[in-house]
Parts: structure tokens; C-alpha cells; sequence
């Protein structure tokens, strides 16, 4: 029930007044005779209508109370008077009232009035309350939000702008916007209608700060109208930071890329869980196929895996998934796309969640088969030369166990050859 307050130096027509309301269901909280009367109540009891006799007695009439109403308590007031001359309608007005009623009014009259009142200020609170949250979230917002005319004229820069252009808004208002933008790109954005490309779209661009550094921003322009003209809002955020973890990341990317094609190494994700698995394409290329014809699967993936390989492959991922081993290891053939066979070290780590449970595993596998051609090779000349030395030891024994024979009583020869046996025999032992 809406609270209204009754001002008027005649009691009989206060007292009509009341008898109105309250059969309107209004509830009337007071009935006053004088402006300075008016504003006491005013403050001590907040209405939410005022209903105010223009000519009273005292230093305040109606018009200079609800002056005072409307500045220190924000009241909507209804004159009630009998007075239509043109200077007490004038300075009515200028105290912009939610209604005038010319005495003697029916009841129904005053009915509209007040219904129209309420209804206003209700809109206006509304209005005001839409207004006040949306500056508050211009003006917390950490991106840049500024408003343009059809001209391309800053009609709003909030605090976000400030900081990114170090323009203050004073700096900023009613020039015209082009100046955040280096030279090169101003012709580019001069003219912009409903019809331009860029609206309601995400672009990268480049700004232009107060002391003349450039930097890279993301920018989304949005179009909206009024009656009189076209207007444009802008988002802008400095994207100085991303840019450089973009360029890092690219970086560090062609780094990885250089080093595992160097090194002949390639990476997988496999989950636990659905069973798929990242392969690295790299990894792919040095089995000579292309990325996309080998499936992300681990299905697809162990089709490539050696046949005799495979179960000590997978004994080996499961005995860490289970925890009976730190780390999955294990060396293994490969069927390369040509037919020939490769050997493969392949490592990785699991990952488990905050109970226990294994969800994913992450690892490399290495092309080894040079380094086991290289072991090979050496194995073999290794062989090679301990049987040239072991036949070459041999060839020298037998003619040292003739002269052993031969020899009879000869110390001094017998200790000469058992020297050589020894010497021999050492040499034996270390291959």
C-alpha cells in the first residue's frame, strides 16, 4: 500500500483529500498546512507521494518545499491548486512535479494523477537502478568499453580505457576515436556503419597508447540506435600478454618439433579410460605413414606393434598401471610402413586421480634401430676378434708345447715358455 502525504492549509479540503484516498486504498501517513510543515514530515516519515496545495502561509509555499523535497529526498510531488495564472504555473514547472490538478477536481481525477505518479516513479527507479549497474560494470570491467556516435565520436570511455590508453576520460570525451589507433589504420577504420564488416564480430587489431607504444588488442564493436542517430559500442582488451605466451608456445613448439625429428622421437597420451591415445605425428612419419592414417586409437596403434612383441608391450604398461613397477619401459619392434621392421624404446608415466585410480598415461617411444644396428655391428666385429686372437693363440701354443717337449732339462728355456703361456693365457681371459 503506497504511503502518501497530505499538504494543504485548508483542513476541510486536506480531510476531502484523505477521505479520497484511503476509499483508493492509499494510506495516508500525515496531512501538513505549511511548506516548512511538508518538508519535516517529508523527512521524517518517507512517503511515496506528496500531494502539495501550491500558496500556503509561511516562508515556504508548495513550490519552494518540494524544491527542497526533490533535491534532499528525491519525493514525487502532485500540485493541487487552485491557481492556473501563468507564473505560479511557470514556477511549478520548474520543479518538474508528476502532476498538476486545478481545484475543484472529481475523485476519479485525482486517481490518474496519483496511479500515473507511481507508475513514473517506479519507471524512473527502475531506469535509475539499470543505469546505476550498468555504469557499475563499465566502470570494475578491467577491458576497455567505449561508445561512439555516427560521427565517431567518444561518447563514453570508462575506467577500463583509462588504463589500457592512459587517455583520462576528460582527455577522451567528444574527439574523435581515431586517435587510439596508430596511423596506419586509421583510413582502414574511419568510416564505420551498420554496415560494416567488423560488426558483431572478434578481431585482433593494433592500439595506440598516450606515449605513443603500440600494443595488440582484441576488439568486438557492437551497433545500436536511438530515434535521432546511429551509435557503436566497443570492447577492447590488450591481449599483450597472450600474444607473447602465443609466440612462447609457437616457439617452444618448433623447438620440440626440430628436437624430436633430430632425435627420432615421438609422443602419445593414451586414456585409460576410452582407450584412446594421442599420437604425435611425428611419431607416425617415422613409421612412414601420414597422420591421418593411423587412427587415434590404442586398437589401431598396436596393429603397428610387432605381433611376437605385443604381450610383453602390454605386460609391461599394465604391471605400472598397477602400480608393480615406477615406470613403464620396454624395448620393442615396430612394422614400418615399407615392411621393414624397426626397434623401439618405449617409456611413459601414469596419472592417476586423487584416489589412486589410473586415468591416463603419457609417454615417448624412441626409433632405436640404428643404435641396435650400431650394437649389432659391434657385437659382431667383437666376435670377430676374439676368435682371431683365440686361433692366434692357439697357433702360438702348439709350437710352445713342442719346445716344452723337446726341451728335456733346459730350465732357463721351460721358464721362458711358461712366461709366454702366462702372457697368453692373460691376454685370453680379457677378451
Amino acid at each position: 500500500m503506497s504511503k502518501i502525504l497530505v499538504v494543504d492549509d485548508e483542513a476541510i479540503i486536506a480531510l476531502q483529500i484523505e477521505k479520497y484516498l484511503r476509499n483508493m486504498g492509499y494510506n495516508v501517513v500525515g496531512k501538513a498546512h505549511s511548506g516548512a510543515g511538508a518538508v519535516k514530515m517529508a523527512k521524517k516519515l518517507r512517503p511515496d507521494l506528496i500531494l502539495m496545495d501550491i500558496v500556503m502561509p509561511g516562508k515556504l509555499d508548495g513550490v519552494d518545499a518540494a524544491r527542497i523535497i526533490k533535491s534532499e529526498l528525491d519525493i514525487p510531488v502532485i500540485f493541487i491548486t487552485a491557481y492556473t495564472d501563468d507564473m505560479v504555473i511557470d514556477r511549478a514547472k520548474d520543479v518538474e512535479p508528476f502532476g498538476y490538478i486545478v481545484k475543484p477536481f472529481k475523485e476519479c481525477e485525482l486517481r490518474v494523477s496519483i496511479e500515473v505518479a507511481l507508475y513514473k516513479k517506479d519507471t524512473e527507479r527502475l531506469l535509475s537502478e539499470s543505469e546505476e549497474r550498468y555504469h557499475s560494470v563499465v566502470n570494475t570491467a578491467m577491458d576497455a568499453i567505449i561508445s561512439i556516435d555516427s560521427d565517431g565520436k567518444i561518447i563514453s570511455w570508462n575506467r577500463g580505457a583509462e588504463n589500457i590508453f592512459r587517455y583520462t576520460a576528460d582527455e577522451a570525451m567528444g574527439k574523435l576515436c581515431m586517435f587510439i589507433f596508430p596511423e596506419r589504420f586509421r583510413e582502414k577504420y574511419k568510416t564505420i556503419t551498420r554496415k560494416s564488416g567488423i560488426i558483431g564480430k572478434l578481431i585482433e587489431g593494433t592500439g595506440l597508447r598516450k606515449n605513443g607504444s603500440e600494443f595488440p588488442m582484441e576488439c568486438s564493436l557492437t551497433a545500436w540506435k536511438t530515434k535521432e542517430k546511429d551509435f557503436f559500442t566497443c570492447i577492447m582488451r590488450d591481449i599483450t600478454d597472450r600474444k607473447q605466451t602465443e609466440d612462447a608456445l609457437a616457439e617452444s613448439k618448433k623447438r620440440y618439433e626440430m628436437a624430436t625429428k633430430a632425435g627420432s622421437v615421438g609422443i602419445w597420451d593414451w586414456n585409460l579410460e576410452t582407450n584412446e591415445i594421442y599420437i604425435d605425428p611425428n611419431l607416425k612419419a617415422m613409421l612412414g605413414y601420414e597422420d591421418h592414417e593411423i587412427q587415434n586409437h590404442l586398437d589401431d596403434w598396436g596393429k603397428h606393434v610387432y605381433p611376437d612383441d605385443i604381450e610383453k608391450v602390454m605386460a609391461a604398461a599394465n604391471a605400472h598401471i598397477e602400480g608393480l613397477i615406477p615406470q613403464y619401459a620396454v624395448t620393442h619392434r615396430m612394422l614400418h610402413k615399407d615392411g621393414s621392421i624397426h626397434c623401439y624404446l618405449t617409456r611413459g608415466n601414469v596419472i592417476r586421480d586423487k584416489n589412486g585410480k589410473p586415468f591416463r598415461m603419457i609417454g615417448t617411444d624412441t626409433d632405436i634401430t640404428e643404435q641396435k644396428q650400431k650394437e649389432e655391428a659391434l657385437r659382431v666385429n667383437e666376435e670377430k676378434f676374439r676368435n682371431m686372437v683365440e686361433n692366434l693363440i692357439q697357433a702360438i701354443t702348439m709350437p710352445l708345447n713342442i719346445i716344452t717337449k723337446q726341451a728335456g732339462g733346459n730350465k732357463v728355456l721351460l721358464d721362458n715358455v711358461e712366461q709366454i703361456k702366462g702372457a697368453l693365457n692373460s691376454i685370453k681371459e680379457e677378451i
